[in-house]
């Protein structure tokens, strides 16, 4: 049956460990060359970052025992941090590949120590780009161009959570981890049928309970610590053994102390029992007594009917107050409301007089602009419009601020000079057309033709029939003009012509023309020009310059302020109108509004009035009730005196309001006599008599809470706050006495029920005994199967090897105590047992804390025996280290087989950072032994290692011969990617691509070698 294979295939350091980007393989064999304090160890202790479920590097010599080179140190939780995580740009990546696909497990920092992991489903080389840029450097124009050395650089901007989003946006499955458990559930996913929950599997566990976790846990740190000691070993003996027995029941969770506390417990309860028959004299003169103080018990009862007479007799003097006080307050309030309306109706005056200010002078400010209008429009002929006024204010205004800008600017001087000089030539010119016409003005047009042939002209433009051809018309011309003329076709009423499809408006006015008013017109503007040129031609003095431009300002000034008003005129007029019909009816308003403010005024007084009325009645019966209350006083500062009187009361008016729900109620003059009854009572002679009874009850009362109080101390019953309070309550006081009722009542069955759990306890030691037992034959049984894996291995000269599992001895001997006792009857065990199993855990657990016995307590040395061959007989000396190691590296291998899920098999790198210590031979059997195994030697050597070690091993990588420029950090620029070097065969694939030659040369070399 094939099993599913999980592949550590990739190991990525960026800007971490000394280091600025390595990128290795490590699914083969390998070795790592280099100076030293290159980094070379701390790339090979990295892995275990991967494998471990962690979160941060706080105890982090428990979690990842970093150990300090050539001592039996361990570095710092801050040292490993900021070893592999200097700065937020420090990244370590490690691909995986198992059945689901392949994916990347990616580690940064995050602060307090703490890392987080990204985990996306893509190859490493689908991301390579992301960390390192290994293309060819780009080099902007003009500048000098930067060769390329292949070593590539760091990228620019690199950060966690940039890194995230471009993951997601290329693989959405990507998700972050930095929870225990959620990494725990990731990393040691097991669930083969359901391939999202494996996508990030890296060991999938038989099981993923916290036992085979921490297991593994230890297992992981052996694999990078193969020369450790014997006592590590049996640690992760101890907790597999723990990890492999089949149900939890058989766990060896024996809490010694629970077992102690509990003798101390029932011995305890023993001594209670005797303690409390001894004390039944006392309780039974507790209980003579407790009967006087019950007795007396009506003196609260007579206190809580003279209360409740009191509350009565206040309560409805309280409630006639209450009654007037309801009167005086609707009366207040009908005042407060008549008031409202008064206020209401003032405010409606003063906000009709305010508008009428607003509309009043808002009437007279455009009254201004219209009178200021119309003053202006004096100015100008009669028949001139707003429009045309607003039109030649506009001219003016323009021609002012173009004579202005003029005088004030040079290009605006020469660019008016010009104008004035383009207008001048056109109106001599028209001057000339004018002179002419008007020495022929027999030849006009409409001189020469009759009014209905110059009407349609006339309508499509009034200057054709202004036209004077300064001759008479020959025949051809008039007949033309006769011939288009008819082409109009005038409409019935005579105001409009056709011409084909389009309309055109008679214009009968424009037939005749003032040619000299026209020429006048001419001249005036040949004078303002030629006046305007000379103001520009003339060279005056600056100062008259300045006079000039001040005059234009205010010239400027005043037409924009005429502008304004003309252009608001019919605005203005508008508004004109509507504030005097507003005016009119603010006006009627007002009048309205002052009649209804006198109303308003009237009937506030007469309400006012009858509130004054109201309070004088309330005040006389707020006097009367304070009469009442002094009398209530005494009564509650007697109570005040004895604070449990108010429950008293509280049960009597509760006990009042049972009998009226059981409908005894009195008649009316039955009532009438009880009241007169409750009249009587309440006296300062039945006051005193109150107060005396009370007394007695207080003095019995103190009595008994002090031997209650001492049966308390005594511990005869439990704890009772209540009872130790300053005063405690008569419910109080009747709880504590009925539990101590209940217990000498029950002094029997207390005996039978501590009879039966001495028993029970002793069946719990008897099946705590059968517990012990159980493991120490799982201890055996563990140790029998581990030496059957080990027949079939053979290290170096050993042709078997055996394990012993030593037991601490005094687990021995407490398992022998236990057994020697007699657990059947109704008695404890001896003191003397049980002060010898305290010497026990005085001496077990020297250390004091957790006195619990668990595995690794029991499990305290593991042991190797071996026989070389030849030999007949298995020896106990101790092996060189490169043979503990491969022994302790072949029970790791047996232990993770047993924490690993059945289906999977599991391809990692076995760190080796001292591989020279090896035996060579070694490696001929030792590598393919690890590949079949599913391992990948990962050692590291400086330059010393022998030419052979390399050659065997098969690829080597060479750490620290190639820096970039362009490092993340100043002082880490190593940098390592690209695949290793190594010996092929000359039968390899791999060389089927080569040119003849180069084959060739491979054999020469191989013949020299």
């Amino acid at each position: 049956m094939s099993r599913d294979r999980f592949t550590i295939k990739r190991l990525v350091l960026v800007d971490s460990a000394g280091l600025c980007y390595v990128e290795l393989p490590v699914d083969s064999h390998a070795m790592l060359l280099g100076k030293g304090n290159v980094g070379k160890s701390s790339l090979l202790n990295a892995i275990r970052l991967f494998l471990l479920p962690e979160n941060n590097f706080k105890s982090s010599r428990r979690k990842f025992a970093f150990k300090v080179p050539k001592t039996d140190d361990y570095y710092s939780n801050d040292d490993s941090y900021n070893h592999y995580f200097p700065t937020p740009r420090s990244f370590l990546i490690l691909e995986v590949e198992n059945f689901v696909g392949t994916h990347c497990q990616i580690l940064h920092a995050t602060p307090n120590l703490g890392y987080s992991r990204i985990f996306t489903p893509l190859r490493y080389d689908q991301i390579r780009h992301l960390f390192w840029d290994g293309s060819a450097p780009e080099t902007a124009e003009g500048e000098a161009v930067i060769e390329d050395d292949g070593i590539g650089r760091a990228v620019a901007d690199l950060n966690a959570s940039r890194l995230f989003n471009e993951l997601k946006a290329v693989a959405p499955k990507t998700e972050t981890a930095n929870d225990t458990n959620k990494l725990k559930r990731l990393l040691y996913a097991n669930n083969l049928l359901d391939a999202n929950s494996m996508r990030y599997s890296l060991f999938p566990l038989a099981e993923t309970d916290e036992a085979r976790i921490d297991s593994l846990r230890t297992l992981i740190l052996l694999l990078f610590e193969m020369n450790t000691g014997a006592d590590t070993v049996a640690r992760a003996v101890a907790s597999i053994i723990e990890a492999d027995k089949k149900f939890s029941s058989d766990a060896l969770d024996f809490d010694i102390q629970q077992f102690l506390s509990k003798h101390e417990e029932l011995k305890r309860a023993q001594e209670r029992l005797v303690r409390i028959q001894n004390a039944q004299p006392r309780f039974n003169l507790l209980q003579r007594q407790y009967a006087d103080y019950v007795g007396l018990a009506d003196a609260d009862k007579a206190y809580a009917a003279f209360a409740k007479g009191i509350k009565t007799q206040t309560q409805t003097l309280k409630s006639d107050a209450e009654q007037l006080s309801r009167a005086l307050g609707e009366h207040q309030a009908v005042s407060k409301q008549q008031k409202l309306q008064l206020k209401q109706a003032q405010g409606e005056v003063h906000d009709l007089q305010t508008q009428l200010k607003v509309s009043q002078r808002r009437f007279e400010k455009e009254q201004k602009t219209v009178d200021a209008v119309e003053q202006l429009k004096l100015q100008y002929a009669s028949n001139f419009s707003i429009d045309e006024i607003v039109e030649i204010l506009q001219e003016e205004l323009a021609e002012s601020r173009e004579r202005r800008d003029a005088l004030a600017n040079q290009e605006a001087a020469a660019s008016r000079q010009q104008k004035l000089t383009m207008r001048n030539e056109q109106a001599k010119a028209r001057e000339q057309q004018l002179k002419q016409t008007l020495e022929n003005q027999e030849y006009l047009l409409s001189q020469q033709l009759p009014d209905h042939i110059l009407a349609p002209l006339a309508a499509v433009n009034a200057q054709l029939v202004k036209a004077n051809p300064c001759e008479p018309l020959d025949d051809d011309a008039r007949e033309a003009i006769v011939n288009f003329s008819n082409l109009f076709k005038q409409s019935e009423g005579g105001h409009s012509y056709g011409f084909f499809d389009q309309s055109f408006q008679g214009n009968p006015s424009q037939f005749a023309d003032d040619i000299a008013a026209e020429l006048d017109r001419v001249l005036d503007e040949l004078f303002d020009i030629n006046k305007a040129l000379k103001e520009l031609s003339v060279d005056g003095d600056p100062a008259h310059r300045k006079h000039q431009i001040e005059s234009l300002d205010r010239e400027i000034k005043s037409l924009s302020h005429d502008l304004e008003k003309v252009q608001r005129y019919p605005v203005a007029q508008g508004i004109v109108q509507d504030e005097r019909i507003e005016l009119d009816k603010l006006s009627e308003q007002l009048m309205s509004a002052e009649q209804r403010l006198a109303i308003a005024q009237e009937q506030f007084d007469e309400v006012e009035q009858r509130t004054v009325a109201s309070k004088q009645a309330y005040d006389t019966v707020s006097e009367q009730l304070v009469v009442a209350l002094r009398l209530s006083q005494r009564q509650h500062e007697l109570q005040n005196i004895y604070p449990r009187l108010a429950r008293a009361v509280e049960l009597f008016v509760e006990s009042e309001q049972l009998v009226e729900q059981d409908g005894a109620k009195q008649s009316d003059a039955k009532q009438d006599e009880a009241q007169q009854d409750k009249a009587s009572e309440l006296t300062e002679a039945a006051y005193q008599k109150i107060e005396s009874d009370l007394h007695k009850l207080e003095q019995l009362r103190q009595t008994i809470i002090s031997e209650l109080r001492e049966f308390v101390h005594e511990r005869f019953i439990e704890e009772d706050q209540e009872i130790r309070q300053q005063a405690p309550s008569s419910g109080a006081v009747k709880r504590c006495m009925q539990r101590l009722v209940d217990l000498f009542n029950e002094l029997a069955q207390r005996e039978q029920v501590l009879t039966h759990q001495i028993q029970e306890h002793n069946e719990s030691v008897a099946s705590y005994a059968k517990v012990l037992t159980d493991n120490y034959e799982h201890i055996q049984r563990f140790e029998n199967q581990l030496n059957r894996d080990f027949r079939e291995v053979s290290i170096n000269d050993l042709e078997e090897v055996q394990v012993r599992i030593d037991i601490n001895p005094k687990f021995r001997n407490l398992v022998n105590e236990i057994a020697k006792l007699d657990l059947h009857g109704d008695s404890l065990p001896s003191d003397q047992f049980y002060t010898r199993l305290q010497v026990f855990v005085g001496e077990f657990f020297k250390n004091g804390g957790d006195s619990r016995l668990t595995m690794d307590k029991i499990v305290t040395h593991l042991s190797y025996r071996t026989r070389k061959a030849g030999d007949s007989a298995l020896q106990s000396k101790q092996q060189s280290n490169s043979t503990t190691a491969l022994i302790n590296f072949e029970m790791v291998q047996i232990l993770l087989n047993r924490v690993l899920h059945s289906q999977c098999d599991v391809a990692m790198p076995l760190v080796f950072d001292e591989v020279a210590t090896v035996d060579l031979a070694q490696f001929d059997w030792l590598l393919p032994h690890l590949k079949r195994r599913g391992f990948s030697l990962f050692a590291a050597s400086t330059y010393s290692a022998s030419p052979e070690l390399i050659h065997k091993i098969g690829a080597h990588h060479e750490i620290g011969a190639m820096r970039t420029a362009s490092p993340y950090s100043a002082g880490r620029n190593v940098v390592y990617w690209g695949g290793g070097e190594g010996f092929t065969g000359l039968d390899d694939p791999e060389l089927d691509g080569l040119p003849l030659a180069d084959v060739d040369q491979l054999g020469l070399l191989e013949h020299e070698a």
